[in-house]
Order: C-alpha cells, then sequence, then structure tokens
C-alpha cells in the first residue's frame, strides 16, 4: 500500500508537470508572434512617398519662358514668356500704367517696363495716360499708389502678320492710398503693337491711350 501511494503521488506530480508545461508552452507561442508584427506598410510608404515628393518638389528646376533661342526677359519679366505677343503686351502695359508713391512722373513706369519696350524710353512717356498735373501731384502727396490690370485680347480685328501685332488694351488703374484702400478707378484704352526682331522676342514698339 505505501508503494501503491507513492506511485500514485508520483503520477500525479508528473500529470501536473505536464498541464503546466502545456500552458506555459501554449501561452508562449502567442505573445512573440505579435512582438514580431511588422510595422504597417501603409506607414512606411506614406513617409517614404512623401520624402520623396518634398525631395523632388525642392530639387525641380522652375521652368522659365523662353525663345527657341534659349532667349528670356530679365527679373521681373522672367515669367513673361518673350514669344507670345500678346503675353508681352499685358505685362508691358501692366507696368507702364502703374505707378508707385515715389514716381516724378509717368516715364517713371516706363523705365521699369524698359526690358520689355523695343525703344529707348523718351519724353512722350511722361504724357501717355491722360492724368493732369493736378492729379498726378495730389496723389504723390497723399503717398498714393497705382496698380493697373490690364485685358489683352488674343487677337485683333486685323490678322496679325509674322513678325508684327496689335491690341486694344482696356485698362483699370486702381487708385490705393498708403494703408492699400482704394481711392478710385480710372479706365482708360490703350492701343499697342509689339514687333518680333531677328532673335524671335517680342517687344512693345508703339502705345497710346485714346483720348
Amino acid at each position: 500500500m505505501r508503494i501503491s501511494a507513492r506511485l500514485l503521488l508520483v503520477l500525479a506530480a508528473l500529470i501536473l508537470l505536464a498541464i503546466m508545461l502545456f500552458r506555459c508552452g501554449t501561452g508562449s507561442e502567442t505573445h512573440p508572434d505579435a512582438a514580431l508584427t511588422p510595422p504597417s506598410s501603409s506607414a512606411d510608404t506614406t513617409t517614404t512617398t512623401a520624402g520623396r515628393l518634398a525631395s523632388t518638389s525642392a530639387t525641380t528646376p522652375t521652368t522659365t519662358p523662353t525663345t527657341p533661342g534659349g532667349l528670356r526677359f530679365p527679373a521681373p519679366f522672367d515669367a513673361v514668356n518673350p514669344s507670345d505677343p500678346s503675353a508681352v503686351l499685358a505685362a508691358a502695359s501692366r507696368t507702364l500704367f502703374s505707378y508707385q508713391s515715389g514716381d516724378a512722373t509717368q516715364a517713371d513706369a516706363a523705365q521699369r517696363a524698359a526690358p520689355l519696350l523695343a525703344h529707348p524710353v523718351d519724353d512722350s512717356y511722361q504724357v501717355l495716360a491722360p492724368i493732369t498735373g493736378a492729379q498726378w501731384r495730389n496723389w504723390m502727396t497723399a503717398g498714393d499708389r497705382v496698380v493697373a490690370d490690364v485685358q489683352v485680347p488674343a487677337r485683333n480685328d486685323n490678322p496679325d502678320q509674322p513678325t508684327i501685332a496689335s491690341r486694344v488694351i482696356a485698362v483699370t488703374q486702381h487708385v490705393l492710398d498708403p494703408q492699400g484702400k482704394p481711392v478710385e478707378d480710372r479706365r482708360l484704352t490703350a492701343y499697342a503693337t509689339v514687333t518680333k526682331d531677328g532673335q524671335g522676342v517680342w517687344r512693345v514698339t508703339r502705345i497710346s491711350v485714346q483720348q
């Protein structure tokens, strides 16, 4: 009986040990799997893609409009396509009819537009727009500035020639006080001609205002 009791105790101990080993083995199979789960592939892709896009956008040069020969206007007109007569007319007229508070005459605006003009700036630009001396002095004394909006049609009634094009331009001059608040609007109509030189660059050769 003593031997049988001991055997029973040994068997019971072995059975209990086997149960404990089985439970520990089952638990150890779940936790390692959870720890070894790879990070979300979508998160990695998003980060990598964003990094590549940022790098690409930062290193891709901005395209500057040029002629077939690679010529372009200097800043601030480097975004103007020298091969597009309407684009040249728009940029030139917008500059010609916009005035800064320190300008002595309208010729100062013409000097700023000089890269887009075929001929040197002369005294005729001092009276390009119909602005009286008193009005000009009022603007300059008050510190006002004038910002021009222009509308240049894609074509004119007269067909364009290979090296010459004319347009009728609608100009709105916005007079703004030193704080940028509107003072008044002035509207006028300009007649302009652009000519293409031997290098394929269009420039303004004539501009006048309807009186």
